[in-house]
């Protein structure tokens, strides 16, 4: 399959459920600027140019994707993402030798059971990010088949939302 042909997803970027984790992905001290939102296509080598490890982006573009009604490949601020395209909520992020996806509220308490955490140490450069702080339902993922059939409801919660009030105007 094509990554993602077409128009780049719009990211809604003021709707309060995008503030954390795009303040987080456009953090000055990423050292770049890129776009708000880019096609995969768009991106020479994505799986190895976006600065995770490439099976990490296999594994959110091409397993947990394909969960997804649609396609919902996306490089956002330069990082690769799935994102849901009607609302513009961005549902996962590849996060070097980590991800992060957010869930909805119901599937939460289960994928705290098995496993999941919101806070993650990346012991090569002692730093420590707490994906909770992006706000409610963002876990780091522990590549559990399972996590598809949750992103696959997180997509139709995000659907169902629309693109709402926060949207900047054309």
């Amino acid at each position: 399959m094509p990554l993602n042909p077409g128009r780049p997803i719009p990211i809604a970027e003021h709707h309060p459920d995008n503030v954390g984790v795009l303040a987080y992905l456009g953090r000055p001290a990423r050292g770049r600027t890129p776009a708000l939102s880019a096609r995969p296509g768009d991106v020479e080598d994505p799986y190895m140019t976006l600065g995770s490890h490439p099976d990490v982006v296999g594994w959110l573009w091409d397993r947990l994707g394909a969960a997804l009604p649609e396609d919902a490949r996306c490089v956002v601020l330069g990082t690769p993402a799935l994102a849901e395209p009607t609302s513009g909520l961005v549902l996962a992020v590849a996060l070097g030798t980590s991800y992060a996806l957010r869930l909805t509220p119901d599937d939460v308490p289960a994928a705290l059971e098995s496993g999941a955490r919101t806070v993650h140490h990346y012991d090569s450069v002692d730093v420590t990010l707490d994906v909770g702080a992006w706000g409610a339902g963002w876990v780091f993922g522990t590549f559990a088949t399972a996590e598809g059939a949750s992103l696959a409801r997180a997509f139709a919660h995000a659907r169902a939302l629309g693109r709402g009030p926060w949207a900047p105007l054309a």
